[in-house]
């Protein structure tokens, strides 16, 4: 017999299979039994089906060659499609998702009770607005009262606790006893058509995720300008809400406390779920807002906020990699999971001795390389200086080296005397470090240690390749910032470093595999160990033409991408069209954003940009805006659902198209040069004319010569005849 716990398991995965239904349900599905049908059928059946249909088959043409007029005609000018008549109008901002169908609209709104007071009691049109037993989720089905009578097939739902706003829906939903408003506990059976979109593009999948004006942590004109042009010239209209969403998150909502002080401001700003400040997110999150700073005396100013904070945190701690905010914000903040755990008796241990100010201390390298990235960026958009005056700016640069130097050195070179160890109490092996805190043991040949990885993970080797790679890079462009103003030896020191990490890279790093031929492995040990793989965070080797380490051409780059863009990289995860790199941070079978957005931001092949731009969208269609990670077997399922890194990086990945490839985003593709004449033959082709016609004329010359002879060698035998 089947136990009450068994029926409400298999009831609660019937909601679940209709959810992941509704939410699947506006995309294009080819079908070779009715490849010629107009509608999709579907059958009431007994055992549950599989939570996400395979991912359709993506047709990219539909972005090429299109006019804005034509886009507008996809697009519903109304979420609902109310009657002309109508006297009252209905607030949808709560919309969550919607779905449009050839006869109806399917919407999500989060206020049923709400709006059913709003409705226009005298409207004739059919409405109800049904909930899932234990869902936050509300459907209204509109304009069905026309379906009645059509000859179309009708698929029917299972849907407990059935509520709606008028007894008008009589004809629609079949029970076996009358139902009233108030009497929700009956099973009723909704039923409703699905018809198959004519068009295999669909608009309106992505919700607006923004919060209300005046709740917004930091406005300014500059970026809403931008999001209002971007609005209007994107012809994927989903794409730039999405863009819009993933822009704005982290001015909306990230930034915490803000010091505008003019000689000394501090911006403290969270990269998502977490409530400490990460160096590396924080420089991730402002990278897309850098270039329009010059333009923003405001903008301009928060970000040299950040630069200064993050600047005072390493200064004091530079293994340290998350921070509590500064004491003068007075913020009443909550309790650290790895300190103020009841159930851990001994919290980290850490040398050096964070200070009280650390949230965390894993020694990840491309922490002090994100610092230096981000006042790079600023000063070179920007022309402002003013930081260089800055102790805690200084004093946190000069440590950076000093760090850098130190952490080259072997394990053993350093035994009983380490620069860093660190342990944690925990069952997950890549929170803490072996060997009491050391880490696995390597040898000194030119690279930097890094004990963490970019997900803060603990690496298998700690010469991580992407981490040393983006430390070179900014080690050159600290030379750069310094060239002239050297009081420190910053151009001198930074230089020879950074020529030593990079020459250690090509002679070490680069690994010969039996199908790819040489590519950079992920981690190495200096003893001759290696590991071949890559992980969605950054850097990573997938992240190199980005960084500034290689061209997106070199032969070396391009056998390593397609090597981490394959089953090869053993966190590369395909499930059916959705394929993607992820991290063992977040387990096995969870796609990063990070990594599509990352493939965008190093493609030059339009096919492979637009395929991630449909994933992306697919990913973001849930809440509007991109998670941590998402399961490929599951869209449903994610880590961190607020995650601005993955927001951030979309959005420069959409600037960086808007200036590159344009025509992706706003139509108009680049007309092909017309075929070039081919050169006269009776030019020369000499770079050198004057050259040229010497040698014609000396050649001409020696012909006459010859020619001569030859006469008068012929004349003169003809004589002596």
């Amino acid at each position: 017999m089947t136990s009450n716990r068994q029926k409400s398991h298999r009831k609660s995965r019937s909601r679940a299979t209709l959810m992941s239904f509704l939410q699947w349900d506006t995309l294009h599905f080819d079908s070779e039994e009715n490849e010629d049908k107009n509608i999709e059928t579907y059958s009431k059946i007994d055992i549950d089906p599989p939570i996400i249909p395979p991912l359709p088959t993506l047709d990219f043409s539909i972005y090429l060659n299109r006019t804005e007029d034509e886009v507008q005609e996809r697009r519903p000018d109304s979420i609902i499609q109310d009657s002309k008549d109508s006297d009252n109008e209905h607030d949808f901002s709560n919309e969550t998702t919607r779905e449009n169908f050839d006869n109806g609209t399917f919407v999500t709104i989060e206020n049923p009770e709400q709006y059913c007071e709003n409705m226009n009691e005298n409207d004739e049109k059919h409405k109800s607005i049904a909930r899932l037993n234990g869902n936050e989720k509300y459907y209204e089905i509109n304009s069905l009262k026309d379906l009645e009578n059509e000859q179309q097939t009708i698929i029917s739902i299972q849907r407990p606790q059935t509520v709606y706003c008028r007894e008008s829906l009589e004809t629609l939903v079949s029970a076996s006893t009358n139902s009233n408003e108030t009497d929700c506990s009956a099973t009723q059976t909704l039923t409703m058509t699905r018809r198959r979109p004519k068009k295999k593009i669909n608009f309106g999948m992505i919700p607006k995720n923004r919060i209300k004006v005046l709740e917004r942590k930091f406005h300014t004109n500059t970026t809403e300008d931008l999001i209002k042009d971007f609005q209007k010239r994107m012809l994927d209209k989903d794409l730039a809400q999405l863009f819009e969403n993933c822009f704005s998150d982290t001015l909306d909502k990230a930034i915490i406390w803000y010091n505008e002080s003019a000689d000394h401001p501090k911006t403290y700003v969270i990269p998502g779920n977490s409530k400490a400040m990460y160096i590396r997110d924080s420089t991730i999150q402002f990278l897309p807002y850098v270039e329009y700073a010059s333009k923003d005396d405001r903008l301009k100013n928060l970000i040299l906020g950040v630069i200064l904070l993050q600047a005072e945190y390493l200064s004091k701690d530079i293994y340290s990699n998350a921070f509590y905010p500064p004491e003068e914000a007075n913020l009443t903040w909550v309790n650290n999971p790895w300190i103020d755990n009841p159930w851990i008796n001994n919290p980290d241990s850490v040398f050096p001795q964070p200070s009280s100010s650390v949230w965390q201390s894993k020694w990840g390298a491309d922490n002090v390389a994100a610092f230096i990235k981000l006042t790079y960026h600023y000063w070179k958009y920007t022309k402002d200086e003013s930081f260089l005056e800055n102790k805690s700016w200084r004093d946190a640069v000069d440590l950076s080296l000093k760090t850098f130097e130190r952490q080259r050195n072997g394990t053993l070179d350093e035994l009983d005397h380490e620069a860093y160890t660190f342990t944690r109490e925990t069952r997950n092996a890549s929170e803490s470090l072996i060997l009491d805190g050391r880490g696995v043991p390597v040898r000194n040949i030119g690279l930097v240690k890094s004990q963490f990885r970019p997900s803060d993970d603990a690496a298998q080797f700690p010469f991580v390749v992407a981490t040393n790679a983006m430390i070179y890079t900014e080690l050159i462009h600290l030379q750069e910032l310094f060239e002239g103003r050297d009081s420190l030896n910053v151009y001198e020191k930074a230089g020879d470093l950074a020529n030593k990490i990079h020459q250690s890279i090509l002679d070490n790093a680069a690994i010969q595999h039996e199908k790819f031929g040489e590519v950079l492995a992920y981690e190495i040990d200096g003893y001759g160990s290696y590991h071949f793989m890559d992980d969605a965070t950054i850097p990573n080797l997938l992240s190199l033409p980005y960084l500034g380490f290689l061209d997106y051409n070199d032969k070396l780059y391009q056998s390593t991408r397609s090597l981490v863009l394959g089953r090869n990289n053993k966190y590369w995860f395909k499930c059916g069209n959705l394929s993607g790199t992820g991290s063992p941070h977040s387990g096995m079978g969870y796609i990063w954003p990070m990594s599509l957005s990352m493939t965008i931001l190093t493609s030059t092949d339009d096919k492979e940009i637009l395929r991630n731009l449909e994933l992306l969208k697919l990913i973001g269609a849930k809440t509007g805006l991109l998670p941590q990670a998402v399961s490929c077997n599951d869209l449903n399922q994610t880590t961190e659902d607020w995650f601005t890194s993955s927001n951030s990086l979309f959005a420069e990945a959409i600037l960086k198209l808007s200036k590159e490839k344009s025509y992706i985003l706003f139509g108009n593709p680049p007309q092909p040069l017309p075929p070039q004449p081919l050169p006269n033959p009776t030019i020369p082709q000499s770079s050198n004319m004057l050259t040229h016609n010497l040698i014609h004329l000396v050649g001409l010359l020696l012909i006459s010569i010859c020619i001569g002879s030859i006469y008068f060698e012929l004349v003169k035998r003809w004589k002596k005849r």
